[in-house]
């Protein structure tokens, strides 16, 4: 039977003993008995060896104020601005030429504005005595200074010995601004929908700026729809309007009203066909009805008496 020594000896590959297995001296620590054990014992027995000769990591160094100032100084806020920079650069160059043809547009309006303004102001000194400039006059407000109409009531107010104050809507040309009748013009917001109270609060707001005794709508841009509203809170501060009120307003400016009110007196009344849905839109398209000659469609009712189409 083989002896222990020569497992020992297989086991940790030492060179065999003498005969007698006996040792005159003890081993000594360069002996292979004494020896350690290889790394590839390890290896062999576990599949997960570590080497003992690895380094452990050390942990991250802990950032001080100081460096967390920095870090916001150097990285953040450079990062912020240039994401703002490129924001305002890709708006500048999608609407850099919208506000740049706006800008001129601008500019454009004011080189012909004031020079009629200009040439208004001289010929209302030339043409007017100083003492007809100074009198005190019933001022008469105007609606609708975009029209031809507002300017001829504003030259025949003026001949009367009136001062005219005249408004329109925005968005238009303001024709009445440089007659030499007109003594002040303003504009005021568009009345539409139910959202009429911008333009009742700007139109009381002339009156009582301008005292106005007189106010005479011309309803061309608008609808007499408004002005009607405007009536009894101009008439509340004195100002007289000539202006229906709002029932007779929805008689008069409502269509099927008149034609209605036209049959029922015996007068004759053109053609006209009611439509209240798609469906006898399409019948009369396959009657032919509109087939022949021209036909204007025109809202009729409440909607119809606020809105022109």
């Amino acid at each position: 039977p083989a002896r222990a020594s020569d497992s020992v000896n297989k086991v940790w590959g030492g060179s065999p003993p003498d005969s007698d297995g006996l040792s005159g001296s003890p081993p000594s620590p360069a002996s292979p008995v004494a020896a350690a054990p290889p790394r590839r014992l390890l290896h062999h027995l576990s599949s997960g060896y570590l080497s003992e000769g690895r380094s452990t990591p050390s942990p991250p160094p802990e950032l001080s104020e100081d460096g967390i100032v920095s870090y916001f100084l150097l990285h953040f806020i450079p990062g912020l601005v240039g994401a703002l920079f490129y924001i305002l650069w890709t708006q500048v160059i999608l609407f850099g030429p919208t506000l740049w043809f706006s800008f001129w547009l601008w500019c454009l309006g004011k080189l012909v504005s004031l020079p009629l303004e200009l040439t208004k102001w001289v010929l209302t000194v030339l043409t007017t005595p100083a003492s007809e400039r100074l009198r005190r006059k019933r001022t008469v407000l105007i609606s609708g200074g975009s029209t031809i109409q507002a300017v001829h009531l504003a030259r025949n107010f003026q001949s009367a010995g009136a001062r005219v104050v005249v408004f329109d809507v925005q968005g238009n040309f303001g024709l009445a601004r440089f007659s030499t009748a007109v003594d002040r013009y303003y504009t005021v917001p568009c009345p539409s929908g139910d959202h009429a109270d911008r333009y009742v609060a700007a139109v009381k707001r002339i009156v009582e700026e301008e005292r106005a005794v007189y106010f005479v709508p011309v309803s061309a841009t608008s609808t007499a729809y408004y002005d009607a509203l405007v009536k009894p809170h101009v008439e509340l501060m004195g100002c007289a309007c000539f202006c229906p009120g709002l029932k007779e307003v929805c008689v008069l400016d409502d269509v099927c009203e008149v034609m209605r009110r036209c049959r029922s007196e015996g007068m004759a009344t053109p053609l006209h066909y009611p439509v209240s849905s798609v469906e006898d839109l399409y019948a009369l398209y396959e009657r032919g009805t509109l087939g022949s000659g021209r036909h204007v469609m025109v809202n009729v009712g409440p909607l119809g008496c606020r809105d022109r189409v």
